[in-house]
């Protein structure tokens, strides 16, 4: 009882220092691709190096759901939630920088798959634990790592009146 209570006052502290209406949520490309083992980036880097993501998924697979409880949490106190993605827009993933273009290619010869999915490929999908609620929620689609530079998130923000940023994922 006493950590619940710890964590309740843990909330209302924090909201007492954030503002929800200048608030956002990031979630940062939390995409089967990208946190789960049965896609072609996971096997690729453990045919590499085996045993290389081992820590990386353990680590995700232990904060999804407290990833789960904070954005069910901004939703409730009426925080916009955005989530990225890094796909190609285009099916042959030509839009891509170079680098992951080489990625792709190599993932090609040795999996028979991209490593860097096309948008609408199952593995470019939000994990299922984190689905984005589409009446609420923003998903912007990006086709470089950088969530700014490939958006226009920046002002987005701005015409949105947010000064405090939650960046997770």
């Amino acid at each position: 009882m006493e950590k619940i209570e710890k964590y309740i006052r843990f909330r209302h502290d924090q909201m007492g220092k954030i503002n929800p209406k200048k608030t956002a949520l990031l979630v940062i490309d939390m995409q089967k691709y990208q946190v789960q083992k049965n896609w072609p980036l996971y096997k690729a880097a453990d045919g590499i190096n085996p045993g290389m993501l081992e820590y990386f998924i353990e680590e995700v697979e232990n904060m999804v759901p407290k990833l789960k409880e904070l954005i069910d949490f901004c939703r409730e106190v009426k925080i916009p939630v955005i989530y990225t993605k890094f796909s190609s827009f285009m099916p042959d993933g030509s839009d891509l920088p170079e680098s992951v273009k080489k990625i792709n290619e190599l993932s090609k010869d040795f999996l028979d798959a991209a490593t860097f999915p096309y948008i609408s490929a199952e593995a470019s999908d939000i994990i299922d634990e984190l689905k984005p609620d589409p009446a609420i929620d923003w998903v912007l689609q990006k086709n470089t790592s950088g969530t700014f530079i490939s958006t226009r998130l920046d002002n987005y923000l701005r015409n949105m009146g947010v000064e405090t940023v939650l960046v997770t994922g």
